[in-house]
């Protein structure tokens, strides 16, 4: 008979049992890396798309004023603003240079381009789809303001308020005479 080969190199069945563990540990870890690194971005690109649309309407409706050679301002039974202009700056036809701003009955901030001015009275009741073009801007307005400085005419401070959300304020200041 021969001795038991001491020197064989094999390795055990616990040694491979607690290398399998440590395997699916490491394994475990890096899952879990992953997943919150997936879930980080998922939540900085929902925030960073809410970023890009809220500063959507502050460069249309700044694009808006600075394009336009005629603006009047008009207030709402709620008191907000309605914002007429003539303006070279249009989204959908380049002959419909009418532009207006109000918040609608359903909380909408508007954009409504057209060939004519439309009235206030006629406002949120539109039926002539070929005469113009509607957009809604932003959602959950409860206040939108437009006022211009006092010691500047050219200048203009506009706020707007949603739903559950902070006061936000903007200036514009107009080059035109």
């Amino acid at each position: 008979m021969t001795p038991l080969n001491k020197n064989k190199k094999a390795f055990s069945l616990l040694e491979l049992l607690i290398s399998i563990l440590l395997f699916v540990l490491i394994i475990g870890f890096v899952y879990n890396s992953l997943d919150s690194t997936k879930k980080s971005n998922s939540f900085l690109e929902k925030k960073l798309f809410t970023l890009e649309a809220q500063n959507l309407y502050k460069d249309i409706l700044m694009e808006d004023i600075l394009e336009s050679f005629k603006m009047e301002v008009k207030y709402n039974n709620d008191g907000n603003s309605i914002l007429y202009l003539t303006t070279t700056n249009t989204y959908h036809n380049v002959n419909f240079m009418n532009i207006v701003y109000f918040v609608s009955t359903n909380n909408n901030l508007v954009r409504i381009e057209s060939l004519k001015k439309v009235e206030s009275k006629s406002l949120n009741k539109l039926q002539y789809a070929n005469d113009y073009f509607i957009d809604i801007v932003i959602r959950d307005v409860e206040k939108f303001k437009i006022t211009k400085s006092m010691d500047n005419k050219k200048h203009f401070l506009i706020a707007l308020k949603q739903k559950e959300k902070e006061l936000d304020f903007f200036n514009v200041r107009v080059f035109r005479d």
